[in-house]
């Protein structure tokens, strides 16, 4: 009984204390900071030419498709390295450098891709199922590849064409579209990857609306319009680069 009674007042008493408080005024919101807007000169848009800066709030690291793990080296190589397959803006998967989505067997372990004809890389050469397949095996046996668990339980790849590729499978492996809207459907010049002495990532070729031109290490990137991409009346830009921050 006078454990109770004394408990009950304890709490009267935490009651009185909190009735004693006083209320704190609400204060109003800090002004917003004003922040200096940049003067634009006078004159007519152009639609042609021109550099685009964007700014990376971190260094990207190697630009290379197959070992890159870095969201920021990811902004880089979209620009120069397109991929068999992309996604829009509602989520749907699309062929890019790929002519349709891919063709699966009954039994969900072979898969057709057929490639884009008349397609060059920035380096010239062209575009075909022995590209495809020579970047697609380098995904899978690169000791440092960061893209063999995002193709899943390969048996093998082989050209069956000129411009078709086959991807065996030991068993069904569905999201192989989705990491080909990625990365690991960056398809690198087989000519540029068999360059001696001479590391991919220091001077990465691919298809693209751009072209690597200039890495500064911790400072900036540099792409520049490539004449080659069989969309180049489309690019409209000289150049864009990427200082590092």
């Amino acid at each position: 009984m006078y454990t109770t009674v004394r408990l009950a007042v304890v709490l009267l008493g935490a009651l009185l204390l909190t009735g004693c408080i006083a209320v704190q005024p609400v204060l109003p919101a800090p002004p917003r900071p004003v922040v200096p807007g940049v003067a634009v000169s006078p004159g007519t848009p152009v639609r042609d030419g021109g550099d685009l800066v964007m700014g990376l709030s971190s260094e990207p690291d190697r630009l290379d498709p197959t070992t890159s793990s870095s969201l920021y080296t990811r902004y880089v190589m979209s620009s120069i390295c397109e991929k068999l397959y992309d996604i829009d803006a509602e989520g749907t998967v699309l062929p890019q450098l790929a002519t349709a989505l891919p063709t699966v067997s009954a039994d969900g372990r072979s898969v057709e891709i057929t490639v884009r004809d008349g397609v060059r890389f920035a380096d010239g050469t062209p575009l075909d199922a022995a590209a495809v397949v020579t970047t697609l095996r380098r995904h899978l046996t690169l000791p440092d590849s960061s893209r063999r668990s995002e193709l899943g339980p390969v048996a093998g790849i082989d050209a069956t064409g000129p411009r078709t590729v086959r991807i065996r499978y030991q068993r069904p492996f569905a999201p192989l579209t989705a990491s080909l809207a990625d990365r690991a459907g960056m398809i690198m010049s087989p000519t540029a990857l068999a360059r001696p002495g001479v590391e991919f990532s220091a001077d990465p070729v691919c298809v693209g609306p751009f072209r690597f031109a200039e890495r500064i290490p911790q400072t900036s990137i540099t792409v520049v319009r490539d004449p080659l991409y069989y969309a180049a009346d489309e690019v409209h830009l000289e150049a864009y680069s990427g200082p590092v921050k």
